[in-house]
């Protein structure tokens, strides 16, 4: 039996979070910092710590609050593994962020996907290697510093 959706919801658009994704789907030829998926292996210390949690007994959903002892470790984060940058260019962020993979090969998400008040905004996701983040914003500044000359 299938599904019927209501016209209200019919008539909302498109997510521009699963648009993007949509034209990343096949591309091997970008440099992924549109989603925060690291582009190497869970490290063997988080994989022990993993096991151990789970020895421990550490498998059952915890209070709405949280574990106590890890909240306090979170409550100051260290760091973060997005930035977002506002871009100064003439045009959308979800058309820089197509202009971007099309013309210099990195893959970052528009703003808009993520709040209204996005526009000029775009999230860039450094859970990434460190030469690949660094050949990605090489890519960005020289296409940017390209379409915004006088």
């Amino acid at each position: 039996m299938g599904h019927k959706l209501s016209g209200r919801v019919q008539r909302l658009p498109p997510s521009k979070f699963a648009e993007i994704k949509r034209l990343m789907t096949e591309r091997t030829d970008v440099i992924r910092l549109e989603l925060g998926e690291p582009d190497f292996n869970t490290p063997k210390h988080v994989k022990e710590a993993a096991i151990k949690a789970i020895d421990e007994g550490f498998t059952h959903y915890t209070s709405s609050e949280g574990l106590l002892e890890l909240r306090a470790r979170v409550a100051k984060p260290a760091r973060a593994f997005y930035i977002y940058p506002r871009i100064l260019v003439s045009m959308e962020s979800t058309d820089f962020v197509k202009f971007l993979m099309e013309n210099a090969k990195v893959a970052v998400m528009p703003g808009t996907a993520f709040s209204m008040k996005g526009e000029e905004y775009v999230r860039i996701s450094y859970a990434n290697s460190i030469e690949k983040i660094s050949e990605a914003m090489d890519r960005i500044q020289k296409l940017v510093s390209q379409i915004t000359k006088p």
